[in-house]
């Protein structure tokens, strides 16, 4: 009867409605468990309980008891109806916990939709799902027992999704999950594991996992590469790269070249070039020891010392004392993170195949050079190898080159001719080489743009900006055409202006590291120093930029003996800069300990550059004693421009730290007194969590843009926002995007900033359309940062992708000749200039190098360019962001073969912007007589008539003209004498302005489609998705030609055809425009200014 009941409730027009009796009889103790199961089942439908849920939910007490009921046959169908009804009350976790013990009733696969209701079931289950999810992520993450019903449905999850063998899912799941074993299951399950082992490889270093978990991942995926027949050595190679674990890369690099023949050593030169792009020098130069046999020799080194805590002498300082507990936590801490993970290291390590014996020890520790830094007399000595004899601390050179010539000697590879073009290509070599030699051959520089800044320059800071965008604009293509043809107006610089124009050579000739020296002699310290010494200081600041991120002993250890030498703070100052440029990113702890002792002279000017310059040393590398020193030295120093290079510096240590910097992030972010340590944590958090794009960061820098007092800390917590979020432009505008109309100038500042780097290079429509209306604020420091934003995201931009440069090009060349315009606005509109055709229009800005992995000299250039807010000195910094955007093919022997690539887009499309014309000085026209209208009626019949004629004439005779040359003739004379016959009356004008409108009516040919482009190629980051080889092309490229960069070339007529090799530019460049072709070049004249009678 109950049965018979409830279906005619159920089918009843309209639908169920008032299911209280029914709910009445499950609480009744008189009604049987028949008819309670019967009503249980049919309230189970999703038709039935949609429109009656609200009252089922006043009786969820009673259905919850039968679930209870050990004796009710329905009790887990009972639990799902529970479910079901918290769900519809919004409570998620009951309703999750109730799915959990419903266990098999809660199906993973939702039931069909219905026609009542729809697909109610789906959003049901999949909220379930989610929510599940959700728990035990947290759950795992935070190391909390699990309850067992909850991995028993994530267990389904992945049993469902592995059935369907949904592989790739089942991984990504994992990952989030933090389950290790099934993406070693979904892995083994596959067919092709190489091509998934890749994928994995890429998602894993793609994802915002914390490094702990990361780096067990990796160790579990090299394992599994370990076990190929042919495995991804790429992909291994990036592993290793996050594991730091060079010698397992040297032993691959070995691998390829020992067994593999020619294509093994073209996947080693491929290797080692990605390598050198993504590494740091440290780690690079562990490979090169790495591959060198175990034999006992003495390797000369610049490290070894220890870093000895600072000791304080001062009474009173009340604030280190402040941070001293937490500094000493976090000391413990770092030390078990050590030896956490030298335990890691040694287990994966042991879970690689078995090597030779030869290979077992190949680390080998460097002898720390322990001589004492002696004081050297007050006459500098010029000349290089003098430098190296008279300095107590400079490498024997002697030494030196007997390393250098026994390296190949002692190399594992046994072929010396490949262990050097090895060698070289981990130095950088040959990739600055090639990079070189294509912006010497690309240059595209606009010289009229850098003429007509110099003529509206009439302050000195736009003097100084107009000399810092040369150097941009020329930035490695070792052309100083406009140094040379302004030596006049370029000796007016004074000051740190003259050092700033000095340093500016640095850029220009950036990478041409063979001949630093040479170019740098007429400003480098001599015998006589200067009074102020700024332009000694410049020409070391210049040497460093040359040598940035790549400097060797020689250039380190002379950097160094002019640090010491050095008697004014300018030429401190240069020098600390230089030195931190050339060993930045080598954790060398005896140039840390002598910049530090620069520090310690407690010179503002000095203690500045040498605070910065720790950070670059030590990039990366969070090292408890050197954090400690310099955060008290903050609290200590009186110097505001020490207490700014500190700031820099501390937040460079914690780059790509992540989870493991917090523990010294916290003390500084919550420090009420001293706003310089807070401003400091904000940037540390940048620096450490650069590219991660962490939601939660973000919310604590946004946390701190709401309730921090101080304007400083507001700016860089805004900035910070966007080195964050560096790799999601769309998440960074959704953010900063209300920042952007903020009332405090200051957060609409960091808010230009921010999206500027986050979406460099990019022409990201909706990010232009958000900082235009700053072009206009009235504060002339957010003009400022509107210009030199929109000029990071508009480079290399053209008008048919992004039709908002040539405007923006224009609004440029406004600011910076309108007299009336603002200095500090104007200073920003000239480094715009310079940074939006940077490289002479070959190089963009990347905070992320081309596997999208946060790269650390662009992410430290960058961050440390936005310092020139107060030290325009710093500008220069931003050349370590530019990136060449070129494809180069090299061979076998590591030249560039003549070759073609094919580009799939019309030529128009990633053309280089059109140059500037000059305007032609017009002549003085003559003022016409006025003429009466009643003269000019009667003089115009004639003049028609003789104009008709004419006209008629001068067709005649061309028409005749072509038949004599046999040339094909349009259809313009033609038209010239059927215009003439129709008109009757033609002023003699508009028979001028026809005959100059005719031309353009010829029909112009169609753009073609696709193209060539000779190696080496510019190509632009969206231009890399259309590009190809050319058919029966000799030459097949190693890696996809849309990953751009070096791509190393198989040859496949080797030993049939002889090679073309592209011939090499001779430094220095060639003139763009301005001159007569025909013109021979006339040489160089020496570029020696007498700055110092200025």
């Amino acid at each position: 009867m109950t049965l018979y009941l409830l279906n005619q409730w159920k089918n009843q027009p309209g639908g169920a409605q008032n299911a209280s009796a029914f709910l009445l009889a499950l609480k009744s103790e008189h009604s049987s468990m028949r008819e309670k199961e019967l009503i249980i089942e049919v309230l189970d439908d999703w038709d039935v309980l949609t429109p009656t849920w609200f009252e089922v939910a006043d009786y969820l007490s009673v259905i919850e008891g039968l679930h209870e009921n050990e004796n009710f046959k329905q009790r887990h169908l009972a639990a799902l109806l529970a479910s079901k009804v918290a769900f519809c009350l919004g409570d998620y976790n009951g309703a999750l916990q109730l799915a959990l013990a419903a266990e098999d009733k809660f199906q993973l696969t939702p039931r069909p939709p219905s026609i009542l209701v729809g697909s109610q079931d789906e959003q049901y289950v999949n909220k379930i799902i989610e929510h599940a999810l959700d728990t035990y992520k947290q759950a795992k993450r935070n190391e909390e027992e699990i309850d067992p019903r909850l991995e028993k449905l994530i267990n389904r999850l992945f049993e469902r999704n592995m059935k369907k063998r949904e592989l790739r899912y089942v991984i990504g799941l994992a990952l989030d999950t933090r389950r290790t074993d099934m993406i070693l299951v979904a892995i083994k399950a596959t067919d092709d594991q190489a091509t998934l082992l890749t994928e994995t490889v890429a998602k894993v270093l793609e994802s915002q996992m914390d490094r702990a978990f990361r780096s067990i991942v990796l160790d579990l995926l090299l394992r599994l590469f370990s076990e190929l027949e042919e495995p991804d050595f790429v992909s291994m190679c990036q592993c290793l790269i996050k594991l730091e674990k060079p010698d397992d890369v040297a032993d691959i690099l070995q691998r390829l070249v020992s067994n593999k023949g020619d294509n093994g050593v073209l996947l080693a030169y491929q290797i080692a070039f990605d390598l050198y792009e993504n590494a740091s020098q440290q780690f690079i130069s562990k490979i090169e020891q790495s591959l060198i046999d175990n034999a006992p020799t003495e390797i000369p080194s610049t490290s070894g010392v220890m870093i000895q805590p600072m000791e304080i002498t001062t009474e009173g300082k009340t604030e280190s004392q402040i941070l001293s507990d937490d500094i000493a936590i976090a000391n413990e801490e770092e030390e078990g993170r050590k030896n956490d993970r030298q335990s890691k290291d040694t287990s994966s390590s042991e879970s690689l195949e078995e090597r030779d014996s030869t290979m077992a020890s190949n680390s080998r520790k460097q002898k720390s050079n322990n001589s004492e830094i002696t004081k050297c007399s007050e006459d500098a000595v010029c000349g290089v190898s003098e430098t190296f004899s008279s300095s107590g601390i400079a490498i024997d050179a002697s030494k030196m080159m007997a390393t250098e010539a026994s390296f190949a000697e002692r190399s594992k590879i046994k072929d010396k001719v490949v262990c050097e073009r090895l060698r070289s290509i981990l130095r950088g070599e040959q990739t600055i080489k090639h990079h070189m030699q294509f912006l010497i051959k690309n240059n595209h520089t606009d010289m009229l743009i850098l003429k007509q800044i110099k003529e509206s320059v009439r302050t000195a800071s736009a003097h100084n900006a107009t000399v810092i965008a040369n150097g941009l604009m020329h930035l490695g293509t070792t052309t100083d055409d406009f140094l040379r043809d302004n030596l006049e107006w370029i000796s007016k610089a004074t000051n740190w202006n003259k050092f700033n124009a000095v340093a500016s050579l640095g850029l220009i000739h950036k990478g041409h590291e063979a001949n630093a020296l040479k170019l740098l002699d007429p400003y480098l310290p001599k015998g006589e120093a200067d009074q102020f010494g700024f332009k000694e200081g410049g020409s070391l600041y210049a040497y460093g930029l040359i040598h940035a991120n790549h400097g060797n002993a020689e250039v380190i250890s002379y950097l160094r003996d002019q640090l010491m030498k050095a008697t004014t703070s300018a030429a401190r100052h240069g020098a600390c800069l230089g030195l931190g440029l050339a060993a930045m990113g080598t954790h060398d702890e005896q140039v840390f300990i002598q910049l530090r002792d620069c520090l310690y002279q407690d010179d503002a000017v000095t203690g500045e550059a040498a605070g910065l310059a720790m950070g670059l040393v030590m990039v990366g590398g969070i090292q408890i004693e050197a954090y400690q020193e310099m955060v008290q030295y903050v609290c200590d120093t009186q110097h505001d421009k020490i207490q700014r290079g500190l700031r820099t510096g501390i937040a460079l240590l914690a780059y790509g730290q992540q989870e493991e910097a917090e523990k010294l992030i916290a003390p500084l972010l919550e420090h009420k007194s001293n706003a310089v340590l807070r401003s400091t944590a904000v940037c540390m958090l940048a620096m450490a969590y650069a590219g991660s794009g962490k939601a939660d960061v973000v919310r604590r820098l946004l946390a701190k843009v709401a309730a921090d007092p101080n304007q400083d800390v507001k700016r860089f917590a805004v900035i910070a926002i966007g080195f964050v979020l560096s790799n999601d432009a769309e998440q960074c505008l959704s953010y900063t995007g209300m920042l952007a109309e903020h009332f405090n100038p200051h957060v609409r500042y960091g808010a230009a900033m921010a999206l500027g780097i986050s979406c460099a290079g990019s022409g990201y429509k909706e990010a232009i359309a958000l900082l235009d209306p700053l072009l206009s604020a009235k504060e002339n420091f957010v003009r400022q940062g509107a210009v030199i934003a929109l000029s990071f995201i508009l480079i290399q931009q053209t008008d048919s992708i992004c039709p908002k440069v040539n405007e923006f090009r224009k609004t440029l060349t406004k600011m910076i000749t309108e007299k009336g315009e603002d200095s500090i606005t104007k200073l920003g509109a000239i480094l715009a200039q310079g940074i939006i055709d940077a490289g002479g229009r070959n190089v963009t800005i990347s905070l992320h190098n081309r596997n999208g992995h946060p790269d650390m000299p662009s992410v430290v250039g960058t961050f440390v360019f936005l310092q020139y807010w107060y030290w325009h000195s710093l500008a220069h910094f931003s050349s370590l962001a530019f990136k060449p955007t070129c494809v180069i093919g090299l061979n076998l022997n590591l030249e560039m073969p003549k070759t073609e690539f094919r580009c799939n887009a019309k030529p128009s499309t990633f053309a280089y912007p059109p140059p500037l014309e000059e305007k032609k000085k017009e002549e003085n026209e003559k003022v016409e007589t006025a003429v009466l209208s009643v003269t000019h009626k009667k003089k115009s019949s004639v003049l028609d008539r003789s104009s008709i004629a004419a006209v008629k004439e001068e067709a005649k005779t061309r028409e005749e003209k072509d038949k004599e040359e046999e040339m094909e003739v349009d259809s313009t004379p033609a038209a010239v004498t059927a215009i003439a016959d129709s008109v009757t009356a033609v002023p003699l004008s508009a028979v001028a302005n026809l005959e100059h409108k005719l031309p353009e009516s010829k029909s112009k040919e169609p753009e073609p489609t696709s193209y060539t482009l000779q190696n080496p190629a510019r190509i632009v980051r969206l231009q890399l998705k259309t590009l190809q080889m050319t058919e029966n092309n000799r030459y097949k490229p190693l890696k996809a030609l849309s990953q751009g960069g070096i791509i190393m070339l198989r040859d496949r007529k080797a030993g049939q055809e002889k090679e073309e090799i592209v011939a090499l530019a001779a430094a220095g460049g060639t003139r763009v425009e301005g001159k007569d072709s025909s013109e021979e070049a006339k040489p160089h004249t020496p570029f020696e200014i007498n700055i110092t009678s200025y």
